[in-house]
């Protein structure tokens, strides 16, 4: 099992790493990886497989609507 940067799924689905982000922040990624320190100036999420499809189901939702989902 491989596991992806935030930028490599972020293009996977076609969205920004910055809409992935505010995702995960406002916790509609359940399954979102925890950042690790890494090279450069803030954490680095790895993506396993799951969350990757997860994102991407997310993205694509977002897309079939047309409307904002509403907050729980």
């Amino acid at each position: 099992m491989s596991e992806r940067t935030t930028a490599e799924v972020a293009m996977m689905a076609g969205v920004s790493v910055a809409t992935i982000r505010k995702w995960k922040k406002r916790g509609d990624l359940p399954s979102a990886p925890i950042g690790r320190p890494g090279m450069g100036r803030g954490n680095e999420c790895m993506w396993d497989e799951a969350a990757s499809q997860e994102v991407i189901a997310r993205a694509n939702e977002r897309r079939s609507t047309g409307f904002r989902r509403p907050r729980p």
